[in-house]
């Protein structure tokens, strides 16, 4: 087994992955490169990347950015990937659009990142390592409540008046037993006594 060790965008080859597997596998197992995301557009660092693989029994493994990358190889391969704190839409991130990187780099990881679940992936994420919060900018729903106005008992007594037979039981049902609609539109003849409006 082999292993393909991705360091993310402003990392190191050596980097908490790679110190990490050389604890696990030995060191000649694992290929580590230092990656230049800012001068390689991803299609060719894929390419050089693909290029590292001369064996079926790879396992990709990916920290930030390093894990979009990660994930593609893994994708391409049909092999497994670890994936930590990754980085699934590098175009998002604003530690790497106002890096300096390309514009057009920034476009062809806009086009590249799609939402397709790799189920060779295996996932690991920390708070330490997360560097901007996720849910900044996010915005809450506000409070939606409305006070509803109830029914009178004088519009009730007109709705029992103007109604046929079926709404009235009907609306009897809801007053009387305090149903939701929803609760009323499940209820099945099994959960009614014959003749009364007794539920069980």
């Amino acid at each position: 087994m082999k292993i393909l060790n991705l360091h993310g965008f402003m990392g190191e080859a050596d980097n908490k992955n790679y110190k990490a597997l050389c604890g696990i596998v030995p060191s000649e197992d694992i290929i580590s490169p230092q990656i230049k995301y800012k001068e390689t557009s991803p299609p060719e660092l894929l390419e050089k990347l693909s290029a590292m693989v001369d064996s079926d029994d790879y396992i990709f493994v990916g920290q930030s950015l390093g894990g979009w990358y990660a994930d593609k190889m893994s994708c391409k391969f049909k092999r497994p990937c670890i994936l930590t704190n990754p980085c699934y839409y590098p175009h998002e991130l604003e530690l790497i659009t106002s890096s300096g990187i390309s514009s057009e780099f920034v476009e062809q990881y806009r086009k590249m990142s799609v939402s397709t679940q790799n189920e060779r992936a295996y996932t690991l994420c920390s708070d330490k390592d997360i560097m901007y919060n996720p849910c900044e900018g996010a915005r809450l729903p506000q409070n939606r409540t409305t006070e509803r106005p109830l029914i009178t008992e004088e519009q009730f007594a007109s709705l029992l008046k103007a109604a046929d037979t079926q709404t009235m039981k009907t609306a009897i049902s809801i007053l009387g037993e305090g149903l939701r609609i929803g609760e009323l539109l499940a209820l099945q003849w099994k959960d009614c006594i014959e003749d009364m409006l007794d539920l069980f």
